[in-house]
């Protein structure tokens, strides 16, 4: 004798629920998108990708204007600070007939003790340790014989720190010396070939005038 009855006296969807995320209907098993009991993630298929449209001929011909534009204005920038430094060096007095000209820009380094000291001519001195003093350049002294270098860093209860550069007449061009004659007056000796032409040229300069009876 066998009992008979229904499925739907027995089973029922809250027997064996579907998860609270599960779509019903006729949907396929697993829906995309949805993460199945394994765990794995079932991800909706790709589009194909969008082809990148092409540029036209006038976006390309505007990109290259503006690309000749930049370079137009680096170059300009370039030529303007040239002329402003070219300005700079005639405004300079390089001594009787331009005779230092040649050292202009060059800079000599020399090691004093703890120190050191560079001087880059017509523009900075130097003196170095740890930090670094600057003195900048300002004027001829002593018929032009001597250059002044003002405007440095104040000292601890002192004056501003100035360098005084005698140019010597030597074969070779370097610093031959550096004192400290009172604080923070510095005094250096620059020995160069430009300095014998400069003293040989005054002297002819002289002996003219003595010819000349002035």
């Amino acid at each position: 004798h066998y009992n008979h009855y229904h499925d739907d006296d027995h089973y029922h969807d809250d027997d064996y629920p579907y998860p609270d995320d599960y779509p019903h209907g006729d949907d396929e098993y697993p829906p995309e998108g949805y993460k199945d009991y394994d765990g794995e993630h079932h991800p909706e298929p790709e589009e194909p990708g969008t082809p990148a449209r092409e540029k036209s001929f006038y976006e390309l011909e505007l990109e290259e204007a503006r690309r000749i534009e930049r370079e137009l204005e680096k170059e300009h920038t370039r030529l303007t600070r040239e002329q402003e430094a070219d300005n700079d060096v005639l405004n300079i007095d390089f001594g009787h007939d331009g005779a230092f000209f040649a050292l202009y820009d060059k800079c000599f380094q020399t090691h004093i003790q703890q120190y050191t000291y560079e001087l880059c001519m017509f523009k900075k001195a130097l003196q170095k340790e740890g930090g670094s003093s600057q003195n900048l350049w300002g004027e001829w002294a002593d018929d032009k014989r001597v250059m002044m270098y003002t405007k440095g860093g104040s000292c601890w209860q002192g004056p501003a720190r100035t360098m005084k550069v005698t140019l010597l007449c030597g074969e070779d061009e370097f610093i031959s010396t550096v004192t400290e004659p009172s604080k923070c007056v510095y005094e250096m000796e620059f020995m160069t070939p430009l300095a014998c032409s400069a003293e040989l040229a005054e002297q002819a300069a002289k002996e003219l005038e003595v010819m000349q009876g002035k």
